[in-house]
């Protein structure tokens, strides 16, 4: 029905402008809502650092991300972890980027602590089984979530990047 005539429309569009080869296919994607704005957007991201292994940052997100580092005092737009321990279960609520997110700031919780911890954990889980010792043959240096959001009181990754290599990390 619509899908169908959405998808005829732009590829007759390609067709005018002579570059419907260059059309490899459709994406189509569910529309969810949320809330945007400071508070209510994560950045969560893994990288690997050659003293402590995997490290997972956790920060304000959306499309004004970079602005916030600025915004904010030294520490409090981004912080990071080598490890998801007690440490981190412990913090992580009253960290200023997932205040709004867990009820901490006068507003209602958006999402349960157990539920950011377990999304939090299912990326570091994933980045470390694809690490140089995985044997896999290449390994990813990064992972980026921005934004994450909550809709109906699940984490979402709206969008992400990856940096993969094939050669083993460099000490520096």
């Amino acid at each position: 029905g619509e899908i169908q005539k959405a998808m005829s429309t732009i590829e007759n569009k390609f067709e005018e402008q002579g570059i419907l080869e260059e059309l490899s296919g459709f994406l189509l994607c569910e529309s969810i809502s949320y809330k945007e704005g400071i508070g209510y957007e994560l950045l969560i991201s893994c990288s690997q650092d050659p003293f402590f292994g995997t490290v997972l940052s956790i920060g304000l997100g959306g499309t004004n991300t970079e602005d916030y580092a600025g915004w904010m005092k030294d520490g409090l737009s981004l912080t990071q972890y080598d490890s998801l321990n007690e440490e981190f279960e412990s913090e992580l609520a009253s960290l200023p980027c997932t205040k709004i997110l867990l009820g901490g700031s006068r507003t209602a919780a958006l999402v349960s602590q157990a539920k950011l911890e377990e999304f939090c954990r299912g990326i570091f889980e994933f980045f470390q089984a694809f690490q140089p010792c995985s044997k896999r043959g290449f390994f990813v240096k990064e992972v980026e979530l921005n934004p994450v959001v909550v809709s109906s009181g699940d984490l979402i990754a709206l969008d992400g990047r990856s940096e993969e290599h094939t050669s083993e990390l460099q000490s520096p």
